[in-house]
């Protein structure tokens, strides 16, 4: 199970791990662990590392081996988890974290937060803010509803808008 608590002191994170390229390096050996080896276990969603016996997610310690302490809430810029490149985090809140999502894999439109309404015969978009869904319109073509839904996700979320799909 992940830690809740703080992680632990930047310092303390130097003398365990060495960072390079995204990536962390043990530096001591230890207990079937050995120095220059990769830290952390990324077969899951957000590798996860072990410090001083308790788990924490890879990016957090990351960041925290750069900048003093870890913000409650990390962004990861493009989206892709395994990329913990220190340019690549950036502290946000939930709600910014949220904007920055890509496309449901369900999407039946292909485009974030539209959906055909078949009774109407139209292309209705949705946005979601400050954790409440906002009706924006019903739209007589896709592409109409797709220039809508970015100009309102670039106002509402600002540089945290994700149009639904990463570089």
């Amino acid at each position: 199970m992940l830690s809740r608590k703080p992680i632990t002191s930047s310092e303390v994170l130097h003398e365990l791990f060495e960072y390079k390229d995204g990536s962390i390096y043990h530096k001591q050996t230890r207990s079937g662990i050995k120095a220059g080896q990769r830290a952390g276990n990324y077969n899951i969603k957000y590798p996860v590392v072990k410090v001083l016996g308790e788990s924490y997610k890879v990016h957090r310690v990351i960041f925290a081996m750069h900048h003093g302490e870890c913000p409650e809430c990390l962004d990861h810029i493009n989206g892709d988890t395994h990329d913990n490149r220190i340019e690549n985090l950036r502290p946000a809140t939930v709600n910014e974290n949220y904007a920055n999502k890509r496309i449901y894999k369900n999407s039946t439109s292909g485009v974030k937060g539209i959906y055909w309404h078949k009774p109407s015969a139209q292309w209705v978009g949705y946005i979601q803010a400050n954790k409440k869904r906002i009706y924006i319109g019903a739209f007589e073509t896709i592409e109409l509803a797709k220039d809508c839904m970015e100009l309102v996700r670039e106002m509402l979320h600002g540089k945290f808008a994700n149009h639904g799909a990463y570089a």
